[in-house]
């Protein structure tokens, strides 16, 4: 080929090569526009458009947009009540965010919906402080990036968890400005919501105002009264109103009481799985208390008022509850009088007196604490007006204070740098607290003594049984292998956790204990497709083989059980038939667990101790000690 072909030829390669490379570069802007048009949970493909925005993410490492996937991402498990899944999404993206050197716009505005949501999910949950926390975030964002479609859901979420902390001037500023906003009250639902709570702001209990309470409950009751009206919280509105009128005017309140029996078995909602009873079931009994009452059906009153306050003493303590379990009592108390049973009377007045002295004790700390705050804001801005006089005397007598000018500016560089150095100490103390969990994970994976065990099998195999030698030195290393690769992620393939069980297990009942097991997996589960914690389960499998089976003559059998969960998380259960859960072997078993329950609570960004539960054989119709640990599970 001529020489000046030649160039031509590789001119024209090069030029192919840079164009297929510039086409195949995602840019910034089009991850924007992608991530504006398709990734709303609405659209039927969010899903895969999620997988491909994270693949486009993946390719290029410089481009911003991780926090808005793991947002929508978040929201996509929301839309399904997964809330426990929903919330580590968005912690995530919010951690992600916090660590960015350039708050980039995408991922910035994303910040709004993901500390919306968790407070929506910290609401459902009765955390009200959380709630708010991150409501405030949300309505910072709004205001760096307003959009009046998000504000009144914003301003709404917030005025609820003020209701519930107690902050009622607050909760009702704040719905006075949602009930403003007309395309958010043209929906019948919202519009029942903000007036019926704009009624309880204003009643007895809370500010006080009774027309303004009796104005809103009225206004509740004829807009739901309508032909497309929203009834569904009309027996609400009938019951506070009823209670308004208890005192003064007792027809009136039964009246009214009655009414809100008849609006809720209208409109009774219907349920699937186990009955977890809401507010309004929780009120109806109350109020059912209350009409049995007034027509001398004492024994039913009794047990209206019983049931209530059996489901109230496991929610949380608002003032809206504290009045229902308050009245529940009044009720019970006054149905055993009539029925002669005053000591019964007595000890539910007791019970009575328990609940009001427990509310005020901590309605009390939380004025003492509104007080703190308040008090430290005017020290701020006090000291605030006094740097600026000073500053003004600067400026006029700049030569004179030099040297004042200049110690001013050194305290304040001292206490930045002591601010910053505070900051960093928390943060550095969050992350020692993560890396000292992570470590008592891994000493409590591989016990030393258990690959002394195995090395010295290997060694007592080599002259007569090479292959097994060779064999268990090989399943050995793999187990090393993963459990060191798995230790470092938060969530690896479901698949892999279960091949580092079955090796564990293998090598355990080859050279320590012998022993039989299974593993039991759902049909429908796809171990590929779904992520949970590593090394969760293998310290419960070592405990039944330590602690259960080794103990036995005859040839112990454990089982590891998957089963799906509520809320799209995993159940996994651990069964042997060792001695069971007595003596020292409870207790040596409770220390192992602990650190199971601290990274539980980690993942699951709360505390409970429902994540980790166990049964002794004798108390199980199996014949089997149980170990039961719940997981969250995420699906790519």
């Amino acid at each position: 080929m001529p020489t000046s072909k030649l160039r031509i030829f590789i001119f024209l390669v090069g030029i192919s090569q840079l164009a297929n490379s510039q086409f195949n570069k995602t840019s910034q802007l089009g991850i924007d526009l992608f991530a504006k048009d398709c990734l709303s949970y609405r659209n039927p493909n969010h899903r895969k458009n999620l997988k491909h925005l994270k693949m486009l993410l993946k390719r290029d490492s410089t481009l911003y947009g991780k926090a808005e996937y793991l947002t929508k991402l978040g929201t996509s498990y929301f839309v399904k009540n997964q809330l426990d899944s929903a919330a580590i999404y968005y912690h995530e993206a919010i951690d992600h965010h916090n660590n960015l050197k350039l708050k980039y716009y995408l991922d910035d505005k994303s910040m709004k919906e993901a500390n919306y949501m968790l407070g929506r999910i910290y609401s459902t949950q009765k955390d009200p402080e959380k709630s708010l926390k991150h409501g405030n975030s949300a309505l910072f964002y709004e205001k760096k990036y307003p959009d009046q479609r998000w504000k009144p859901y914003l301003l709404n979420l917030v005025a609820r968890c003020h209701l519930s902390l107690g902050s009622y001037r607050k909760a009702a500023e704040l719905l006075m400005k949602v009930a403003g906003d007309s395309s958010y009250m043209a929906s019948t639902r919202n519009k029942s919501a903000v007036t019926l709570r704009l009624g309880v702001v204003y009643s007895k209990n809370y500010l006080n105002i009774p027309d303004s309470s009796s104005y809103y409950f009225r206004k509740e009751i004829q807009s739901a009264l309508r032909s497309n009206g929203f009834q569904n919280n009309l027996p609400f509105a009938y019951a506070y109103l009823g209670a308004s009128y208890k005192v003064q005017h007792q027809d009136s309140a039964l009246m009214y009481y009655k009414k809100s029996l008849e609006a809720f078995e209208r409109n009774r909602p219907s349920f699937e799985g186990p009955y977890e009873p809401t507010t309004i079931e929780v009120s109806i009994l109350v109020v059912k208390a209350y009409v049995s009452l007034q027509e001398k059906d004492y024994q039913e009153a009794i047990k209206s008022a019983q049931s209530a306050i059996g489901f109230l003493n496991s929610m949380s303590r608002n003032t809206d509850e504290r009045d229902m379990i308050l009245d529940a009592y009044s009720y019970l108390v006054e149905a055993h009088e009539k029925l002669g049973n005053y000591k019964e009377a007595n000890s539910h007045l007791k019970s009575k007196e328990t609940v009001l002295k427990d509310f005020h004790k901590k309605e009390l700390e939380s004025k003492i604490e509104d007080l703190t705050v308040e008090y430290e804001t005017k020290e701020k801005v006090e000291t605030i007006q006094r740097l600026e006089t000073e500053k003004a005397n600067v400026d006029l007598a700049y030569a004179k204070k030099r040297s004042q000018l200049s110690l001013s500016i050194v305290i304040a560089i001292l206490m930045v740098i002591f601010l910053l150095g505070i900051f960093q100490w928390r943060s550095l103390r969050g992350k020692l607290q993560k890396i000292s969990l992570e470590q008592r994970l891994l000493l409590s994976q591989m016990n030393p003594h258990f690959i002394f065990n195995v090395l010295q099998n290997v060694i007592s195999m080599i002259g007569d049984r090479p292959e097994k030698a060779q064999k268990l030195t090989s399943a050995l290393g793999k187990l090393l292998r993963m459990n060191l690769q798995n230790s470092r992620e938060d969530f690896v393939e479901m698949g892999d956790e279960i091949k580092t069980l079955e090796y564990y297990m293998e090598i355990y009942q080859q050279t320590v204990v012998p022993f039989s097991f299974k593993i039991i997996l759902p049909e429908d589960l796809d171990i590929e497709s779904n992520r949970i914690p590593p090394m969760m389960v293998q310290p419960l499998v070592e405990n039944a083989i330590k602690h259960g089976v080794s103990s036995l003559k005859e040839k112990g059998n454990i089982i590891v059980e998957f089963s799906k969960g509520l809320n799209g998380n995993l159940m996994c259960a651990v069964k042997d038939n060792g001695i069971g859960f007595v003596g020292k072997n409870s207790e040596h078993r409770s220390l192992g667990l602990q650190i199971l329950l601290e990274r539980a609570q980690k993942y699951f960004k709360r505390k409970s101790t429902d994540f980790l539960k166990y049964k002794d054989k004798k108390d199980n119709a199996e014949g089997y000690n149980v170990v039961l640990l719940q997981l969250p599970m995420l699906q790519d």
